[in-house]
């Protein structure tokens, strides 16, 4: 599939969004359901301060949702075809290194 130049920045700018470590790591937790900060914190072990900053990005980007539930706010995947997209190019650096599935 060809890249259409017209959007070559929003790539990069999404690509950018979700390339930081613990961003996959958020996006990997929140897969299959919606967690709030302090159970994202306790699974990530990372600061409040970088966790906020990563749920805020990628909410700004349309990666991430949020839903309050009284005091708490969850956040979920808005898009499973990113996803989908990471768990490809997962499989081909997979390949391309030779990293066997565990």
């Amino acid at each position: 599939m060809p890249i259409d130049e017209r959007f070559l920045d929003n790539y990069v700018l999404m690509c950018k969004t979700v390339s930081k470590p613990d961003r996959l790591r958020i996006i990997n937790l929140l897969e299959n359901e919606s967690l709030n900060v302090g159970q994202m914190k306790e699974k990530l072990n990372i600061s409040f301060s970088n966790l906020s900053n990563h749920l805020n990005d990628m909410y700004k980007m349309g990666v991430l949702g949020k839903e309050r539930k009284g005091k708490l706010v969850y956040y979920y995947l808005i898009n499973p075809d990113l996803v989908n997209g990471i768990s490809a190019l997962n499989n081909e650096i997979r390949k391309l290194f030779k990293i066997k599935n565990q």
